[in-house]
């Protein structure tokens, strides 16, 4: 897997490779994305567009399998956060792509990605759909 680069939200709504994000703002016509959008569309510089978002269906026993299966001797937080990316890109050019069940589907969305697609869909994922902290779940009252 390449380096992780940092992403920008082009004006066109897509993320493209850059040194820093651009500060965002209405009147240069760039659409700010919120935090856990239901869905949002990256376009890779081989041209391919992907989908992303969160998975329809729990992944978290489909994850603790791939894991095993691929890194059987200890748990990679780098793989561990590759993998979760992977399960959020929903569609490749308009095409559904299903979540990848085995070493063998994980390699071919890699391979079909590129290393490029690869640092995009991690960055997105990583920037749109951080891991919960405690700051942000939804406490309703506290019980004594």
């Amino acid at each position: 897997m390449s380096e992780i680069k940092r992403t920008a939200v082009a004006s066109d709504g897509g993320i493209t490779l850059g040194e820093a994000p651009p500060r965002v703002t209405e009147e240069a016509g760039v659409e700010k994305i919120p935090l856990r959008p239901e869905s949002l569309e990256l376009q890779l510089p081989n041209g391919k567009l992907i989908t992303m978002g969160p998975p329809k269906t729990g992944t978290m026993l489909l994850l603790a399998r791939l894991l095993g299966e691929i890194s059987p001797e200890r748990t990679d937080p780098i793989l561990l956060s590759f993998l979760k990316a992977l399960f959020y890109v929903r569609k490749i050019d308009g095409k559904d792509v299903p979540i990848p069940q085995d070493r063998v589907s994980v390699q071919a969305l890699a391979n079909e990605l590129g290393d490029a697609g690869e640092d995009i869909v991690l960055s997105a994922y990583a920037t749109y759909w951080p891991p919960q902290s405690e700051k942000s779940l939804p406490v309703i009252r506290k019980i004594n």
